[in-house]
């Protein structure tokens, strides 16, 4: 807009006065050429020197809300809609642009639309601010990209968990830009803080593989720390991470361990996994009203040691994890296999799929405590099985061969067929069986497992029959026809029931081990290591047990017994064959609690002092003969 005797520039609409000056002159600002009404017609001189360079105007957005002072003339952009209060619209003024439009023009921060009563702005000032929008311009084009965005510009948002994306050359790309309702083209987007382009969102991907039974123990406690660590850390920066540290702490797990973690989920969804959940659950909601809150159970599973699932008290005296997966999932495992390698063919058993329970206290106090709220009140009782709800019940006391001994009467009740009820069950073979097989040899086997014997020579066992008259045994015929109604009235009778219920353990694994490897040549030698002349009927025996059949009768059947001389026969060779199995004993004759014969013997100085007659099944005695220390 122009006053009677102020001329506006069509570009840059610096304003100029007429008086003086020619029909047409230069712009002082841009050099662009103004058209004077005013003149006289009068020739006048245009100034002397170069036009200063029309200065490059830049689109900037209108602030929202309160307006920002500026210190520099700003040209608005093309086809802004702007309402001026309390004064009047503008009226059109002179523009460059071919297609028309409209210009303000914005000073010190005030919009003006009205100079009639403002002075002229002095022409050194306009010099400076030339100067000033020159240098800015130049500023802007030397950065190359960092110009104002606009809100055409796409949004692009970095994906929770990734590194930040990047442009072209590796520059960082750009971040997404919130629309804000109802905003104009030109008012300033709202942009959220783009994560530097080394930060990664940390989602826990360590937490599963914290209590995870499937991580070994050397791994378990550095992978607990560097969760830790990526919490702390993730906390102070609103869940992101370092990169390097994703890369050094987290990388490394999920390649060594993830498919573990995939195998485990697997069996988790899997039918199984869903009724061990819900049997871990009954468990420990039954448990729950024993105990309270005072203690918290979880359960677990595991994809390598299916069918068992494990409910474990949890303690700060250990790592749940490591406990269960050490003292429980492996040994139980073990004997699993060690049971179905003896029976599986022979028996044609299928494999458990059905979950098996097992229950773990950290401490025989409380599971005593289990124990009284189930009606037991035996405190001698080290461990149990019960064969009403099929759980195995365990805590930390307990040894290796107590666990694999009563997880044998687990397996034996969840094999069997056509089971009697546990009170009529043979009490010899039940217990001789979890001694057999509780006691067998625990050898490492180089990879960091353990292997396992079965058949050896309990020392233990053998002591305590040797402890007692042989008129105190038990006659095999009683032996095995003695069920598990004869334990609660032995229990009841004190120290003299006792005595007896300890026999039938030492007495019933001796007779599996006498029926499995007792045999002796036409000359009266043992045949040490070989198949014993009565295995092939305990076989039969095992069959039978093993569906329902047990008892006397079951027994005679299995090893061929026809009448009195057979049993009569039978008990001799038993009582012998211990006599022979002490005498071995004595010289030391033994190999991993195996026995050997006399020929593989060796003293501490490597010598070859056996003889052939240390095998001999009947031994006649000799007035000179020298004791086994002096050999």
């Amino acid at each position: 807009m122009t006053t009677d005797r102020q001329l506006a520039c069509p570009d840059c609409s610096t304003l100029h006065e007429s008086a003086g000056r020619p029909t047409t002159f230069a712009c002082e600002s841009c050099g662009a050429e103004i058209s004077n009404p005013f003149a006289s017609g009068k020739p006048v001189a245009k100034p002397v020197g170069k036009p200063v360079a029309k200065p490059v105007a830049k689109p900037v957005a209108k602030p929202v809300g309160r307006e920002v002072p500026t210190t520099r003339m700003e040209q608005l952009p093309e086809g802004e809609d702007e309402t001026f209060a309390p004064s009047a619209q503008p009226a059109p003024m002179p523009t460059s642009r071919a297609e028309g439009g409209r210009a303000h023009t914005r000073v010190m921060g005030a919009y003006r639309p009205d100079f009639a009563e403002k002075k002229k702005p002095p022409y050194a000032v306009i010099g400076v601010v030339a100067v000033a929008v020159i240098g800015v311009a130049a500023f802007f084009l030397m950065r190359g990209g960092d110009k104002p965005k606009t809100p055409d510009q796409p949004a692009v948002d970095a994906p929770k968990g990734t590194a930040a994306p990047t442009g072209a050359e590796g520059a960082p790309a750009a971040t997404g830009t919130q629309a804000t309702a109802g905003a104009k083209p030109n008012d300033a987007p709202v942009t959220t803080p783009k994560p530097a382009a080394d930060m990664v969102k940390y989602d826990d991907a360590l937490a599963p593989f914290v209590k995870a039974p499937y991580i070994p123990d050397f791994a378990r406690d550095p992978i607990g720390k560097d969760h830790q660590f990526l919490l702390t850390a993730a906390a102070a920066n609103d869940g992101m991470i370092k990169q390097k540290d994703f890369d050094n702490r987290v990388a490394p797990v999920l390649e060594k361990y993830g498919k573990f973690k995939t195998r485990y989920d697997e069996v988790a969804a899997s039918e199984f996994g869903k009724s061990a959940a819900a049997l871990g659950e009954a468990i420990i909601k039954d448990i729950g009203d024993v105990f309270g809150t005072e203690t918290q159970f979880s359960w677990y599973i595991h994809p390598d040691f299916k069918p068992y699932v494990v409910v474990i008290e949890e303690s700060p005296a250990w790592s749940t994890a490591s406990v269960v997966d050490k003292d429980v999932f492996r040994p139980l495992n073990d004997l699993h296999n060690l049971f179905l390698g003896q029976y599986e063919v022979s028996n044609k058993l299928t494999r458990l799929t059905a979950p098996v329970p097992a229950i773990y206290f950290a401490s025989k106090p409380n599971y005593e405590k289990y124990n009284e709220s189930r009606g037991f009140t035996d405190k001698n009782v080290l461990a149990h099985f019960e064969p009403a709800s099929g759980r195995l019940v365990l805590h930390r006391e307990c040894s290796h061969r107590i666990v694999m001994h009563e997880g044998t009467h687990q397996l034996f009740s969840r094999y069997a067929k056509n089971k009697v009820a546990w009170q009529m069950q043979s009490y010899w073979f039940e217990e001789g069986m979890a001694e057999w097989f509780g006691g067998a040899n625990r050898l490492p086997d180089g990879d960091g497992n353990w292997k396992y014997e079965i058949g050896v020579i309990q020392g233990g066992r053998v002591n305590g029959m040797r402890a007692m008259e042989p008129s105190k045994y038990f006659k095999l015929r009683e032996l095995t026809s003695i069920t598990y109604v004869m334990k609660e009235k032995w229990k009841a009778a004190g120290g003299e029931g006792q005595t007896k219920i300890g026999l039938i353990y030492e007495q019933g694994w001796f007779l599996i081990y006498f029926l499995n490897y007792f045999d002796v040549d036409a000359q009266g030698y043992v045949k040490i290591g070989a198949k014993g002349k009565y295995a092939d009927g305990w076989d039969q025996y095992v069959k039978g047990e093993l569906n329902g059949k047990t008892g006397k009768k079951a027994f005679e059947e299995a090893i061929g017994l026809k009448g009195d001389a057979d049993w009569d026969r039978l008990e001799k060779e038993y009582l012998q064959y211990f006599d022979f199995i002490n005498y071995k004993l004595s010289l030391k004759h033994t190999k991993d609690d195996r026995l050997i014969p006399y020929s593989e013997y060796r003293n501490k100085r490597g010598e070859a002092t056996g003889e052939k007659d240390d095998d001999l099944f009947v031994r006649p005695k000799k007035p000179d003969e020298k004791t086994p220390e002096d050999k």
